[in-house]
């Protein structure tokens, strides 16, 4: 409601620092491939690639569909994760991958590359979260956001799969809020 979204359009988050490594560039390429105007791409973070990518989103006429919503307090940010329908982050390097353990916990189903930390966290592509790199097809993205959304059996399943890795990761540390302070 904030950002005036309507309710029947699904909304993909990404979380992180708008820094090159993080490659939000190819999220925005990515999600203009898909040719999805029922998607809305939420990106919530801010850095030095702000203005970049921001003029990246004008140019490729997504403006209306891409919200930067730039720094959000912790205690805010679930409320974003309890919209969301689909996760995605295709960062280049990942030390552990947090930002997929908070979507894991709000059963937000997740996408990311195969590189270390993300890898660890999803498990194998299905498992815990699905995979898609770059040099994959646009096709088997759109097809892997859509199943994500549509909450099947098999995504619920993976929620549930996901839901359960995050507190047993947690677990000695209390709740996820204590693990990243």
């Amino acid at each position: 409601a904030q950002y005036g979204i309507p309710k029947d359009k699904n909304i993909i988050l990404s979380v992180g620092r708008l820094e090159s490594e993080k490659n939000f560039g190819g999220l925005i390429d990515a999600f203009y491939n898909l040719k999805d105007e029922n998607l809305i791409l939420i990106i919530i973070g801010e850095g030095r690639l702000h203005q970049e990518l921001e003029k990246q989103v004008y140019d490729l006429g997504l403006a209306k569909r891409i919200i930067f919503a730039g720094f959000v307090e912790r205690k805010d940010i679930w409320n974003f994760y309890h919209d969301a329908d689909v996760f995605i982050l295709l960062s280049r390097s990942e030390g552990l991958g947090l930002v997929f353990w908070e979507a894991m916990y709000m059963r937000v189903p997740v996408i990311g590359p195969s590189i270390e930390g993300i890898a660890e966290t999803i498990g194998e592509d299905g498992l815990r979260g699905f995979f898609w790199n770059d040099s994959d097809d646009e096709d088997l993205l759109k097809a892997k956001i859509s199943a994500c959304y549509q909450k099947t059996g098999e995504i619920e399943e993976i929620l549930d799969r996901a839901e359960s890795y995050v507190h047993e990761k947690t677990l000695s540390q209390g709740s996820i809020d204590q693990l990243l302070r």
